[in-house]
């Protein structure tokens, strides 16, 4: 306990000077909603925003939501949980259509060496329920960076028969964090339904999704402040990051599957189960085809020829691999074939097309993305009524850490992570490196006097414009 301690001690100024270093990659503090209403996030004291109030002490440093509609004076709302013992900073926001609220990320010092991540909603209603989303409390979390997806995913009834449509938003949230191993950069996606949260979501370190081996990390080197973008559609995010395992940059693209694949993937893992046993002989066959018609027939929101393709790979996984397992290994080939499923389908639909894809039938490597998975109940197994939220998560780049002459930069990536540029401050004026090939370029410079956003905007789309 004691290392633990004197560990924690070294990284949290570190850690803090990283919070308020500037950094023009930063997260939303404003948001435009429906109707033309216009949302900031304010801090500073209760009496500055609420000289009559009496919910806080005068001095307590406060969250406020301040909304302005077309017309109207602008309004404040004081943000939950914000004030008492806690400092409240680097909040996020961002205005989800589904259920027309504004959400609000922000991190709550608890002290100099605990803290949280809050997410809470705000609509016509009123504030929601304060969520912790950022797993141990019991270490420093700063510079909470946001994007955010959206799309529609079909559900059962809880009967089997019939079916609903639910709005789906995902909250990709990332963050530094420290460790018993020193500084990390984590991640976690928050699963809302129609804007109602799910119930949990998993906290991964970003560097388990990168296959950069462990080396000795110059006690040196600067760590840059992990950040996440739009991708490349409005179903994929991009995760840019120095690992603490490697010292290196590297970007993910983490896409989300379609609710169609997940729930198919379901159903056709409920399909084999009905069978009772694992066939054998002639019966095989016929089992593998009733199990490619099945997947044929139910998966219509796959595009056919994805569809077809799928259906085809299924059969011929199924013929290869039951004949390895006992009769009443039944649920083993039930949920190989349902991991299969969603593997192939992430490459085919991720991949952007099925030309590259291995011909699993004669004995294929597996595809290039990881899948994880954020099931709707925990502890439940998930079922065509309550189908997991999958993730596709490929690694796109991998650089060496930029010399940055000591200073934390702010991480720009393109839209698929495969090229990346990194921005810093220093004596008042704006430097930055873009990535080439395996390296970085010289340090090149901007003109002095931009405003913030307009170096944001000019340093995003150059690179996303390669």
């Amino acid at each position: 306990m004691r290392v633990q301690r004197t560990l924690r001690s070294l990284l949290i100024p570190g850690l803090l000077a990283l919070a308020s270093t500037p950094s023009f990659a930063s997260s939303p503090d404003i948001a435009l909603g429906a109707e033309g209403a216009l949302y900031r996030i304010r801090t500073g004291t209760y009496a500055e925003f609420f000289p009559r109030g009496t919910a806080a002490a005068p001095s307590e440093v406060v969250l406020a939501l301040e909304t302005t509609r077309p017309g109207a004076l602008p309004t404040l709302d004081l943000v939950p949980s914000t004030g008492a013992d806690a400092v409240e900073s680097s909040p996020s926001l961002f205005f989800e259509n589904a259920s027309k609220s504004v959400f609000v990320v922000w991190e709550s010092r608890i002290n100099p060496l605990h803290s949280v991540l809050n997410l809470a909603s705000r609509s016509s209603s009123g504030w929601s329920s304060v969520l912790s989303i950022s797993g141990d409390r019991y270490s420093f979390k700063t510079a909470p960076r946001i994007a955010v997806t959206h799309d529609t995913v079909e559900r059962l009834g809880a009967t089997g028969s019939g079916t609903e449509l639910l709005q789906r938003t995902i909250v990709h949230t990332v963050w530094l964090e420290d460790s018993p191993t020193g500084i990390r950069s984590a991640y976690s996606p928050v699963v809302l339904l129609n804007g109602e949260y799910i119930g949990w979501n998993p906290v991964y370190a970003l560097s388990e999704f990168v296959a950069s081996p462990r080396a000795a990390i110059d006690p040196n080197d600067t760590i840059h402040i992990p950040t996440i973008h739009a991708g490349r559609d409005q179903a994929s995010v991009v995760a840019a990051f120095v690992s603490s395992d490697s010292g290196r940059l590297h970007a993910l693209e983490i896409g989300v599957l379609p609710g169609d694949l997940t729930l198919l993937a379901n159903r056709i893992r409920a399909k084999i189960l009905t069978f009772g046993r694992i066939p054998t002989g002639n019966n095989l066959t016929v089992f593998a085809d009733t199990i490619r018609t099945e997947l044929i027939d139910l998966g219509t929101g796959l595009h056919p020829s994805v569809r077809q393709f799928l259906a085809e790979q299924i059969r011929a996984k199924i013929i290869e691999v039951a004949p390895r397992l006992n009769p009443g290994q039944l649920r083993r080939l039930g949920d190989e074939i349902k991991t299969e499923l969603i593997d192939l389908g992430a490459a085919a639909i991720r991949g952007g097309g099925l030309t590259h894809l291995p011909n699993y039938a004669t004995g294929g490597s597996d595809s290039q993305y990881q899948i994880e998975a954020v099931v709707e109940t925990p502890n439940v197994e998930p079922s065509p009524q309550s189908p997991e939220n999958s993730l596709a998560i490929r690694a796109a780049l991998d650089l060496p850490n930029p010399d940055t002459a000591g200073q934390a930069a702010s991480i720009f990536t393109s839209d698929t992570g495969a090229a990346a540029l990194v921005s810093w401050v220093s004596q008042g004026q704006v430097r930055y490196r873009e990535s080439d090939g395996a390296s970085w370029t010289d340090v090149l410079s901007l003109p002095r006097g931009l405003e913030a956003d307009m170096v944001e905007l000019v340093l995003s789309q150059r690179i996303r414009n390669r």
